[in-house]
């Protein structure tokens, strides 16, 4: 018969490199469906996370004015060790130092 081509050995070439692909490509799908996964874990702890930041920001922003109106507004001659003001056992333990950190926190984050 001449020269004569055997299709067989290509055929199983290219059903082992189908086999090959079709590897790879599950092992790229179950890395992207991972990926995934952790992305949306990470939205959603980001969620949480700006949430209890906004409950933590809403707490001190409470606690800054109720210190504000208690003793006033801290001015440049105020230290920012200086206690705002004495108790009956001396010395409170706020300081006005505490308060402008606390503004400053409020202001840096999103506004006061």
């Amino acid at each position: 018969m001449g020269d004569s081509f055997n299709i067989k050995p290509a055929i199983e070439f290219l059903k082992e490199e189908n086999r090959r692909l079709d590897t790879l490509l599950a092992e790229e799908q179950a890395a992207s469906n991972d990926l995934a996964r952790k992305t949306d874990n990470l939205k959603a702890k980001g969620e949480k996370l700006k949430a209890e930041n906004e409950r933590l920001r809403g707490v001190l922003r409470e606690l800054l004015e109720a210190c504000v109106k208690d003793v006033g507004d801290p001015d440049e001659a105020d230290g920012d060790d200086g206690a705002v003001g004495w108790d009956e056992d001396g010395e409170m333990t706020l300081t006005f130092g505490m308060m402008r950190r606390a503004r400053a926190a409020l202001s840096e984050t999103g506004g006061a």
